[in-house]
């Protein structure tokens, strides 16, 4: 998330070098599941994300689904801190749950 900065209604990547080591909605899900953190960017960085690629609702879908196979990947690790395993488990529920 350090790397990403917003311009008035531009997102702008400022270190890509790792970007598009894999699918690119693989890569998206990974810096979306970062930016929750962040106070309300999360749903800018969305909203930016689906504007700028222009995707429809099956490719929104299909981009949820990578959020979701990311947080379960981050789920299935072990964290010295238990508020940070409770963080990514309190997003996922809310994703699965539709908020």
């Amino acid at each position: 998330v350090g790397n990403v900065l917003l311009s008035g209604k531009k997102i702008v990547l400022i270190d890509f070098a790792n970007v598009c080591v894999s699918h690119r909605y693989y890569d998206i899900s990974r810096v979306l599941n970062s930016s929750w953190s962040q106070n309300s960017f999360h749903e800018l960085f969305w909203k930016g994300i689906v504007g700028t690629f222009r995707l429809d609702k099956n490719q929104q879908a299909l981009l949820q689904s990578f959020v979701v196979a990311n947080l379960i990947e981050r789920l299935s690790q072990r964290y010295t801190n238990p508020d940070q395993e409770k963080f990514y488990l309190q997003w996922l529920e809310r994703i699965v749950s539709g908020i």
